[in-house]
């Protein structure tokens, strides 16, 4: 059955936080989506996520959705800023450049920018290099139609959860978005509430402003 709109509205207001419950738990879920982007990533690694409080970003804090610390258990640690870009906005290669260079600096190690977008021409925009100022110039990792699956199969969604909502985020208003708005909802039908959650929401911020997201939320028992 659908996660009732009502109960993730109560527990999760956004994505970081219900972040905060499933990459400490699961960190094996970030490992698909780097393999997408052709980054090579110890399959073990724990994984942190940093509580805004602590990242000091002043009036730019919230310009990234969650940022995770990820400590192979082979390698040097690093940060994953994660953010979901629905158009162009130049005024984001500023602040991104800002929250790139002041997290390196204040965690003292490599950040990855890891940007997802909902149709090809922002991925081709986000995936820069965006024009440099000063000596820092952002070429964020980039996961757009042409990266992410479609995940159109319903079993094959359930063995892939997270991959199935960042596909419902990326294809939602796509030609097949209903088909993979469905397969999502069938593959949260089961499994740990913190991974449904997180993923249900995940959806319903990464497709806000679109008609997907009336579409899945009337899947979710929610209103449109």
């Amino acid at each position: 059955m659908p996660l009732p709109a009502p109960t993730v509205a109560r527990m999760i207001t956004s994505p970081h936080q219900a972040s905060h419950r499933i990459f400490p738990e699961r960190p094996g879920l970030l490992a698909p989506v780097f393999r997408l982007l052709g980054v090579q990533v110890p399959e073990r690694a724990s994984v942190e996520v940093l509580d805004p409080e602590a990242i000091r970003l002043g009036p730019l804090r919230s310009r990234t959705d969650t940022v995770l610390r990820v400590v192979p258990a082979d390698g040097g640690p690093f940060l994953l800023a994660i953010d979901v870009q629905g158009r162009r906005e130049p005024e984001k290669e500023r602040s991104w450049r800002y929250c790139l260079g002041h997290l390196e600096s204040q965690f003292r190690m490599p950040v990855l920018l890891l940007v997802l977008c909902r149709d090809r021409a922002t991925a081709a925009w986000a995936a820069g290099p965006l024009p440099a100022e000063g000596a820092l110039t952002v070429r964020p990792l980039v996961l757009g139609p042409d990266e992410a699956p479609v995940l159109p199969g319903y079993f094959e969604a359930r063995r892939n959860p997270f991959l199935a909502a960042l596909a419902a985020v990326v294809h939602g208003n796509g030609s097949e978005g209903s088909e993979v708005l469905h397969a999502l909802e069938f593959a949260l039908r089961e499994g740990d509430v913190a991974g449904r959650l997180y993923c249900a929401e995940l959806t319903e911020v990464g497709l806000a402003g679109t008609p997907a997201r009336t579409e899945w939320r009337k899947l979710q028992g929610a209103e449109g």
